[in-house]
């Protein structure tokens, strides 16, 4: 099975603990992609208050051309 269980994801009121866990996570793969990340965002539910929550943080990334 890809993703989630059917009825497994549970909306839950605005947690600014999510804001926290974001920028320490978005910290950690910057540190660990080095230069390969231009730009990591916090998207998704998590990242808009006054929204209802379902708890799964969505950090997308922009990287750099590689070339061989």
């Amino acid at each position: 099975m890809i993703g989630l269980k059917r009825g497994s994801v549970e909306l839950l009121p605005h947690q600014s603990l999510w804001e926290d866990v974001a920028a320490k996570t978005i910290l950690l793969l910057r540190s660990l992609l080095n230069d390969v990340a231009i730009d990591v965002q916090h998207v998704g539910s998590t990242a808009i208050k006054m929204c209802v929550q379902n708890r799964l943080l969505i950090l997308p990334w922009e990287s750099r051309r590689w070339t061989a």
